[in-house]
């Protein structure tokens, strides 16, 4: 709730027909890259790139805590960053290939290098970035 409270533009898969199961993930993660979408997510499987590679990732956040409350309102304050400071077009941010995982501690960023199309990794703290 608190990305529509920010206006942002949000389709969850459960208001999606009820539909929520591992059997879905798949569909779920290319609805998301057909859509121009990023997946936003408390299933650690997308993490793994054996069971969701990244090359077909649209853009994946994983939500890795246990109700933290201060993670939501730190993915509101990120996006909105993105969406406001780091981009210099008209276009939505593509965060296609990439999977960010936000803790309690910090977020890590893994993503294709565009040059080498090798995976590549960075880790931050909270502290750090607010």
């Amino acid at each position: 709730e608190g990305l529509r409270d920010a206006r942002m533009d949000v389709a969850w898969v459960a208001e999606r027909s009820g539909i929520d199961s591992p059997a879905n993930d798949s569909h779920d993660s290319e609805r998301a890259k057909t859509q121009g979408r990023w997946l936003l997510t408390r299933d650690r499987d997308f993490w793994d790139d054996s069971k969701h590679p990244l090359r077909c990732s649209p853009g994946t956040i994983l939500l890795d805590h246990d109700q933290d409350p201060e993670v939501g309102g730190r993915l509101v304050r990120l996006l909105w960053r993105f969406v406001t400071e780091f981009n210099d077009s008209d276009r939505p941010i593509c965060l296609d290939e990439s999977k960010i995982r936000l803790t309690p501690d910090g977020m890590t960023i893994r993503f294709l290098r565009s040059d080498t199309h090798n995976v590549d990794m960075v880790s931050f703290d909270w502290k750090d970035i607010q």
